[in-house]
């Protein structure tokens, strides 16, 4: 019998991650705005059910009535912006007030 490694961490059960590939994105709307990714992960069964999968930040933004962002992605790291320390992130997600 092969040997299986063991993780190093115990990952919670109660995580529900799902991601995209070529190019296809993950969207939902959230007060009023489209909120678009390629990698999501929340808590619940229902989190997870919000959110639809789409070709395009385009197409998500035509089906879901919403108009597109006038910037995406991340915002330039500088004093504003500073660098996430992912070693004390807790979860969440990020709309920008523009």
């Amino acid at each position: 019998m092969p040997r299986v490694a063991k993780p190093k961490i115990d990952i919670p059960k109660d995580v529900f991650f799902r991601y995209t590939v070529n190019g296809r994105v993950l969207a939902k709307v959230v007060d009023g705005k489209l909120l678009c990714g390629h990698r999501v992960i929340t808590n619940t069964q229902a989190g997870m059910d919000s959110w639809h999968e789409f070709g395009s930040v385009a197409e998500a933004s035509k089906s879901l009535g919403v108009p597109m962002p006038k910037y995406f992605g991340c915002p330039i790291i500088n004093e504003d912006n500073p660098r996430i320390d992912w070693s004390t992130f807790r979860g969440g997600y990020y709309i920008p007030k523009s």
